[in-house]
């Protein structure tokens, strides 16, 4: 196969594929249907309603461990989305909050590692109390996790930047967050995450064409050394055996 041949292979494939898998989502919980009241059947969803975006939600909660680490129990695959007049979401009229009224946890599962996640807490004016939105990695133990870092704000603040819970590890990727309460039913909105880019197949494709042009030039220009040493005058290739 030709250089010029490679090229072309590389340059048809390259022009037909995305550029990558990758980006900022921003989820609003707006196109749902929701409902003013916790535990109401019209705003409960399953965990997985937003796989197709890159994440799934857990409710339940996160305890002390052995060693320092987590424990995630009764996990639910669910979560409840409120709305409606005089609810206290951030961009009307939706936000989101862990499954049943209580002390409930929201883990976040992320099927695409992220360096990045974000969220805004629910602007209804209570006793301030603290509310936490952690980066955490998965042990080796079923639902058991190791805290990679963490913010924390408190729940009465209904205004940016003292709503906005941040989180991200320097560049560093993780898969999973966890929205923590502490003595109270929490809500969160605008939940925002960045995902880490993934090489599309078509570049990986492109990637192994060019290593086996590589390996097809280097291997046409060894036989053609072998070519020319067999055309050289029979003296000189006579001085050369000599040498050996």
């Amino acid at each position: 196969m030709k250089p010029t041949v490679c090229l072309l292979i590389g340059a048809c494939v390259l022009a037909a594929s995305p550029e990558v898998l990758a980006g900022v989502v921003r989820i609003g919980f707006d196109e749902l249907a929701a409902d003013g009241v916790i535990g109401n059947a019209t705003g409960i969803y399953s965990g997985d309603h937003y796989a197709s975006l890159g994440v799934l939600f857990r409710t339940g909660e996160l305890v002390a461990g052995p060693g320092g680490t987590g424990l995630f129990i009764n996990e639910v695959n669910s979560f409840e989305v409120l709305g409606g007049p005089g609810q206290p979401a951030i961009s009307a009229p939706n936000f989101a909050i862990p499954r049943g009224a209580g002390t409930r946890d929201l883990l976040m599962i992320f099927t695409t590692p992220v360096t990045s996640v974000s969220l805004t807490s629910d602007k209804f004016p209570e006793t301030p109390d603290i509310i936490r939105l952690g980066a955490l990695k998965a042990t080796s133990t079923p639902n058991q996790f190791t805290l990679l870092g963490f913010d924390q704000k408190l729940d009465n603040a209904v205004s940016p930047p003292g709503n906005l819970l941040s989180i991200s590890l320097n560049g560093l990727s993780f898969s999973y967050a966890l929205f923590q309460v502490n003595t109270e039913s929490e809500g969160f909105d605008d939940l925002t995450f960045t995902q880490v880019e993934v090489p599309e197949p078509a570049s990986i494709t492109i990637f192994g064409l060019s290593l086996i042009c590589a390996m097809l030039r280097a291997r046409r220009a060894g036989i053609q050394t072998d070519m020319d040493s067999s055309l050289l005058p029979s003296t000189s290739r006579s001085r050369r055996i000599a040498r050996r």
